[in-house]
């Protein structure tokens, strides 16, 4: 937390505080990565990703973080990431949805797999 003259919420981020809302306007392009560790290598970290999509018809579509490159969230050898899902959804006719998935996935020597049933 940052506290200051300027009301707002900052992000400390490479060796500085970085406001990213004041007066209720985004002031900085938060790219949602906050990365724990020393300089060679990362103990933990977070990112937010936001995905989008459309469809004309009820068939199942991937979402990528890239459409273009069609990335995918990477999750390296022998590490685990969790995960939540917030899901909206919207049909032509005005009908809606949402949902809430929470998850946890083992890449174990290059085997991916849930650990336990996903939560809704």
């Amino acid at each position: 937390m940052q506290h200051g003259a300027t009301a707002g919420l900052y992000l400390y981020k490479i060796n500085e505080w970085v406001a990213i809302i004041t007066a209720g306007v985004s002031t900085y392009d938060y790219d949602g990565t906050l990365s724990l560790g020393n300089s060679s290598a990362a103990y933990a970290s977070s990112n937010d990703y936001l995905f989008y999509t459309n469809t004309t018809d009820a068939t199942q579509k991937e979402m990528f973080i890239d459409a273009s490159t069609m990335t995918r969230i990477d999750v390296p050898s022998d590490s685990t990431v969790s995960f939540n899902a917030h899901i909206t959804a919207r049909s032509n006719n005005d009908l809606s949805c949402g949902y809430i998935i929470k998850g946890l996935v083992n890449n174990n020597s290059g085997t991916l797999a849930f650990v336990n049933p996903l939560v809704e």
